[in-house]
């Protein structure tokens, strides 16, 4: 949403008008939310660095764009089980949404090698599906914000990695 300036899926969309980003001293429509965020970051780690601090950048989650809620039936009696399966979205889906922003995120850490990159999407995605819940557990709380059981799964499906 921070990039793009919208929503992903009928979780965000109705919810939430177009955000632009933009530096305090410069017109709002001067460069793009894309732009903001990535000189952001560029500015943010080579302060970081500067400072000599070790660095970590985790990709985030992949956005679910759906309930969390949907995926379960919390009725104890229900007529017809409308319970979304899989509770996922489409990995594809999540690739070419993120595509250009993984890419432009992509070029800043390979400038930065001592900073270490975790992708969290690795803990949650296999080759067709990024899951909302895996055995029975919600790992999400919404549709983009780990669940702390989600946390704690992600944690240790990448332990070696952290």
């Amino acid at each position: 949403m921070y990039t793009t300036g919208k929503g992903f899926g009928e979780a965000e969309l109705s919810q939430f008008g177009a955000w632009i980003l933009h530096f305090e001293d410069e017109d709002r429509q001067l460069r793009s939310n894309e732009e903001v965020f990535l000189r952001g970051l560029e500015n943010t780690l080579d302060a970081l660095l500067a400072a000599d601090k070790k660095v970590t950048f985790l990709h985030d989650v992949p956005e679910l764009g759906f309930d969390i809620r949907s995926c379960f039936t919390f009725r104890p009696l229900v007529i017809t089980h409308k319970a979304m399966d899989p509770c996922a979205v489409r990995k594809n889906d999540f690739v070419a949404r993120t595509k250009i922003h993984r890419a432009g995120v992509d070029q800043i850490l390979s400038l930065r090698p001592e900073i270490k990159v975790i992708d969290l999407a690795h803990a949650l995605c296999d080759d067709d599906w990024c899951f909302g819940s895996q055995n029975g557990i919600l790992l999400y709380i919404d549709d983009d914000h780990l669940s702390l059981r989600g946390a704690e799964y992600v944690v240790r499906q990448l332990w070696d990695e952290f």
